[in-house]
């Protein structure tokens, strides 16, 4: 075959092939009117958060809180040694509010905010440690608060053994 030949290559032997198009029925979702409804806010939330506006309001609070700061941020690191720090300006806190009548199940509510108070607004606790801190911080709140009822506890023995013919 001579190189120099023309080939001539027909394509009406090729077949075409047009897509079918086929409708595809739109869906469109049915908008519901959706009633809003305010969140129930408790009492005890009520209380809770206008002892925390008085407290951390309060200039001598807010001097506290920064001497406490410092102390913590002196070796330049916030660490589990710092914890006794933060509980002991938190409990200052509380039981600086002689004027108010608190009740024990207003008080965990309000040292669960000061305490995100303290630590937000200073940035005292990196956030990868920040439960860590809040689990230790938890338990320290729980064994001070629980120090009034030993107390009670004891008084009340104490009172017992006394009225005791032996123990005169």
């Amino acid at each position: 075959m001579d190189p120099s030949a023309n080939i001539i290559i027909s394509v009406e032997a090729v077949p075409v092939v047009v897509p079918e198009v086929v409708a595809v029925p739109v869906v469109v979702p049915e908008v519901v009117a959706v009633p809003v409804v305010a969140p129930v806010v408790s009492t005890l939330d009520k209380d809770a958060e206008a002892l925390f506006k008085v407290i951390t309001t309060d200039s001598g609070f807010l001097a506290r809180v920064n001497e406490s700061v410092d102390k913590i941020m002196h070796d330049g690191k916030v660490d589990q040694y710092d914890i006794p720090e933060i509980v002991f300006v938190i409990s200052d806190a509380v039981n600086s509010l002689p004027s108010f009548q608190v009740t024990k199940e207003v008080v965990p509510v309000l040292i669960k905010m000061l305490y995100n108070f303290i630590v937000d607004t200073y940035k005292l606790v990196p956030e990868d440690k920040k439960a860590d801190f809040e689990r230790m911080v938890d338990s320290s709140l729980r064994l001070l608060m629980m120090q009034p009822k030993v107390k009670e506890g004891l008084n009340r023995c104490f009172a017992f053994l006394s009225s005791l013919s032996c123990c005169k």
